[in-house]
């Protein structure tokens, strides 16, 4: 049987004449290998083109080397891959299994109802399907099918025989380099060749098991760069590394290679699990100097103490030089994210995705990857319902991670990587040192890093799943019946015009069933496949340029950012919200009162470190990584966004108030380049380029709102308060749709957001607009959760607000009746978003805003105080130490009360001397540094000012102006 890439109907005819001539050879052969038993049946359509493949394989075995016949008796050898060849029927049987239901329902009543009469039309069908005349019919329905399953019988010929000849050929160098103990290929015991993609022609990875249990895998490319890095890092040992790292021994025959086989293992006890983690440090640290990435967790395997990686492929990446291949979506702090130790795939990561099936999550990272509870495959397979019946339907289905070995396990017990960070994070800053220490070394010509000269290495240009969705979805029975149509769909990837040398080579492969693979080496810009080169100049620069970069780039400075990256990784292996570290140390009833030196010097800390921070993009793009929650479950690192809650505009109100409050130039110009970013005040957007924008006071439109009115006051801009009043229309047209009615995210924020600018800046505009969030929120204030910033109390707050300002007294009573329903209340939490202290700072709020006169203390103080002086898990403005300062500070200038301020103040003098001890406890997962106002280090340093100068700092948890 010859393949036939020709779209022409010979090559279809030549195919099925192959299965013809087959059926009358094999007739009513079944399929000879295992699947399930509905799987099987239908498999029987082509069982004779299987065994008429088995046939041509045994006669081509007899004339190959010496001794390739004894693979011959070895069933897993003979065995066709019945997934693959499943994957590329089960579409069409499925379909011609519902015509030929609906056609013999068609003809009325049989006599036969129920669940029998559907395994009934299945087994009719399957055993039609093994008459010849039926069989080729059906295949010559659908002519680009036929062709793809001769061709798929060619190649799985082609592969066993080149395999077992290589074997042979090999053996003498297995004995030798990898202490196999085989004398021929009879002591094979088995071929396991389900490892892997197919590349190359149907090419795919095998594991060999001889006699005596030894095992080998072979692998159909080169393994070049493995060698070159086993050597690589024997050297880094023999420089000092203190325990040294263990790489995976190889036979590389240039064409294909050969590996030993390493099983998962324990570790003997806790010290040996302490040094396998300092390991992976230790070969984060490596992988990140040579551009390394997917060491996902399908890529090594936990040897006891021993890290051990076994592809090794995936190294000194290089960037095209085509804009067709980058993501145009990808953003400045990405694109930094890319250049970092998470680009190496080792560190945690989830993958989340929100679709039609609702929200998955799924854990791709070599250290903290495989078998985790309720984790599943990003991408859905399809499924069957009601297999071995004539009412199969196929099905979305999403699988559980399975176990691959890659985490340590102690006496049985399997350990967190987040638990372990500590020794990582130790491996990796002695390896990082070492390699700086050795950089003379390796910047030489001829140093270790010349070993990797022109050993290939792939080039992946697109995520695995996208060529694995487009593949699958080929065998669309309606895709089947026109050879074009299948091809058209096969380029659909494509983003240039056909013609364009890689493109072309990516739909071929996949043509070919494969799941497609390129290649380069470190010193060229070339991209090959395995025909040859494709273009000369696809990469910018080369992989080794980019290494020699990186290492130029190393630095005590940089290593505290890498060391930041891994440390934000282990908290976003935590799930929910407010889940924190032990509580910092409580202030005590004798605390020292707050310095305003002290205060400053912490506050001036946190604005250095976020001005260092600061990512920069074009077109005076200002960004920050932040620790940021998607589906209000999975925390991940990304751009910090715009709204106040942990984003850019959050950040700049920092960074005015310090800038102000200092004198110094770099915060507000820092703060300024924000704003300049965010808004154009000359090119405003109108109202309906921002619909879909949070109109909530942490939100986008809402934080921009805020954020414009308050700097045109502080800086004395009255151009930035017209851009303010110049967004008004968006949330007008917002309130005409279906919103949110809490603080956080919706019509309450909104209000508080207007009512600031209108008291500010007082304008027709914004008060109709502050008008109409009242009305919205006037017949919402009875029912839901108490809190404030997502509940009651904030809506409640927000009404008494809008009714302050425009004298309403409708809407003050509206506002009575609203609180009425939450004072007295005593929550479990302390908090300001969902406890007693935004309940305690709202109704201190209130009372002020209905009665200046009025100095009754707020009902649940007594708890905030008890809170503050306890101390709490964290420092945050949201749900941490600053929400109950704030809550205290409030209520002392709602009262007069100064040992409530007195107690503020000290709670924040112990919050500042963390600081300086370089100890910014936020209130994200491991109190990781994130930058942001409510829940990282903005709000930390915007609580110190404000501690120190409450009547000139406002209150942003109120929305409130000076």
């Amino acid at each position: 049987m010859t393949h036939n890439q020709d779209n022409s109907s010979s090559g279809t005819t030549h195919a099925t004449g192959d299965l013809h001539d087959a059926w009358h050879r094999f007739p009513g052969r079944a399929w000879p290998g295992e699947a399930e038993a509905a799987d099987l049946a239908l498999l029987g359509w082509i069982g004779p083109l299987a065994v008429s493949a088995q046939e041509e394989l045994h006669r081509r075995l007899g004339e190959a080397r010496p001794g390739a016949h004894l693979l011959d008796r070895s069933p897993a050898f003979l065995a066709l891959p019945s997934a693959r060849f499943l994957a590329m029927v089960k579409p069409v049987l499925v379909e011609e299994l519902r015509a030929a239901r609906e056609a013999r329902e068609a003809e009325g009543p049989d006599g036969i109802d129920g669940p029998e009469a559907g395994v009934l039309g299945f087994e009719r069908f399957t055993a039609s399907l093994r008459d010849p005349e039926t069989a080729v019919a059906l295949l010559r329905k659908y002519p680009a099918l036929t062709r793809e399953l001769a061709a798929e019988c060619d190649r799985w010929t082609a592969f066993r025989l080149e395999f077992v000849t290589r074997l042979v050929d090999d053996l003498p160098l297995l004995r030798e380099e990898l202490s196999v103990r085989a004398a021929s290929a009879a002591d094979v015991e088995a071929v396991d060749f389900g490892a892997g993609d197919a590349h190359n022609g149907g090419r795919a990875v095998a594991v060999v098991s001889f006699r005596g249990g030894l095992k080998v895998v072979y692998k159909p490319r080169s393994l070049a760069c493995d060698a070159a890095f086993a050597g690589f890092v024997d050297w880094l040992g023999d420089q000092g590394l203190t325990h040294r790292l263990r790489p995976t021994r190889v036979l590389d025959r240039g064409t294909h290679g050969w590996s030993a086989h390493y099983a998962p293992a324990p570790c003997p006890d806790q010290d040996a699990l302490r040094r396998f983690y300092w390991r992976q440090g230790a070969f984060l640290a490596v992988f990140h100097l040579l551009r390394g990435y997917d060491m996902h967790f399908q890529n090594q395997v936990a040897a006891g103490e021993d890290p051990v990686y076994f592809d090794l492929e995936a190294l000194f990446h290089a960037e095209s030089s085509d804009p067709g291949w980058l993501d145009d979506a990808e953003d400045v702090v990405a694109r930094r994210v890319r250049e970092s130790v998470l680009a190496v795939g080792l560190l945690p990561h989830r993958l989340v995705r929100t679709d039609e099936h609702g929200v998955r999550a799924t854990e791709m990272s070599g250290l903290a990857g495989g078998a985790a509870p309720g984790e599943f495959w990003a991408h859905p397979r399809t499924e069957y319902r009601d297999p071995g019946t004539d009412r199969m339907t196929p099905v979305p289905a999403f699988r559980p991670v399975g176990e691959y070995g890659n985490r340590p396990t102690v006496v049985g017990r399997r350990h967190h990587a987040e638990d372990m960070a500590d020794d990582l994070v130790s491996g990796f800053t002695h390896c990082y040192r070492l390699l700086l220490a050795q950089r003379p070394a390796l910047s030489r010509p001829d140093g270790p890093l010349a070993r990797f000269s022109g050993v290939p290495v792939r080039a992946v240009l697109r995520d695995t799943f996208q060529y694995r969705a487009v593949l699958t979805e080929s065998w669309n029975p309606a895709l089947l019946t026109d050879p074009d149509a299948r091809h058209t769909h096969l380029r659909s990837l494509a983003r240039h015009d056909a013609g364009h040398a890689v493109e072309d080579s990516e739909w071929q492969q996949l043509a070919s069933g494969d799941i497609p693979s390129f290649q380069t080496t470190p010193d060229s810009t070339a991209i090959a496949d395995h025909h040859g080169i494709l273009e000369r100049d696809f990469f910018t620069r080369t992989g080794m340029d980019g290494v020699r970069d990186r290492l130029a780039s190393f630095s005590e400075e940089d290593l505290l950012e890498q060391i930041w990256f891994v440390e934000t990784s282990f908290a976003t292996r935590q799930e929910g919200g407010h889940l924190c570290p032990p509580a910092p140390s409580a202030p005590g009833s004798e605390a020292a009162a707050l310095d305003p030196d002290l205060a400053l010097s912490a506050a001036l800390a946190i604005g250095d470190r976020i001005c260092d921070s600061v990512i920069r993009g074009d077109e005076g793009l200002v960004e920050w990584p932040s620790l940021c929650m998607a589906a209000d479950r999975y925390w991940l690192l990304e751009s910090s966004g715009m709204g106040l809650y942990r984003g850019v505009s959050g950040i700049a109100l920092f960074l005015a108030e310090l800038g102000r409050a200092t004198g110094t130039d770099r915060y507000r110009v820092l703060a300024q380049d924000v704003l300049a970013a965010l808004l154009d005040p000359d090119d405003m957007p109108e109202p309906d380029e921002l619909a879909g924008l949070g109109i909530g006071a942490y939100d986008e439109l809402g934080g921009v709102l805020y954020l414009l009115t308050r700097a045109g006051e502080l800086w004395d801009a009255p151009e930035l308060l017209r851009s303010a009043h110049r967004l008004v229309p968006a949330f007008t047209a917002a309130f005409d749709a279906p919103q949110p009615l809490d603080v956080m995210t919706g019509v309450a924020g909104a209000a508080l957001a207007l009512v600031a600018l209108q008291r500010t800046d007082p304008g027709t505009q914004a008060l109709d607009a502050v008008r109409a969030a009242g009305a919205g929120l006037a017949d919402m204030t009875e029912s839901g959760v108490p809190g404030f910033a997502h509940g009651l109390s904030g809506r409640a707050h927000a009404l008494t607000a809008v009714a302050s300002l425009t004298g309403d007294r409708a809407l003050l009573d509206r506002a009575a009746e609203a609180r009425e329903h939450v004072v007295g209340m005593r929550l479990t939490a302390d908090s300001w978003c969902r406890g007693n202290a935004g309940l305690v700072m709202a109704e201190a709020s209130s009372r002020r805003l209905v009665d200046g006169t009025d100095r009754q203390r707020p009902h649940g103080l007594d708890l905030v105080v008890a809170a503050t002086m306890r101390g709490v898990h964290d420092e945050s403005l949201c749900h941490g130490t600053f929400g109950l300062v704030e809550a205290l500070l409030t209520t002392a200038e709602h009262t007069g009360d100064e040992e409530l301020s007195r107690i503020a103040r000290a709670a924040a003098a112990g919050v500042a001397r963390r600081v300086l001890a370089d100890r910014v406890v936020t209130g994200v997962p491991r109190a990781t540094w994130t930058p942001g106002l409510l829940d990282g280090a903005a709000g930390i340093g915007y609580g110190l000012l404000r501690t120190v100068a409450p009547h000139r700092v406002p209150n942003v948890l109120l929305m409130s102006t000076p």
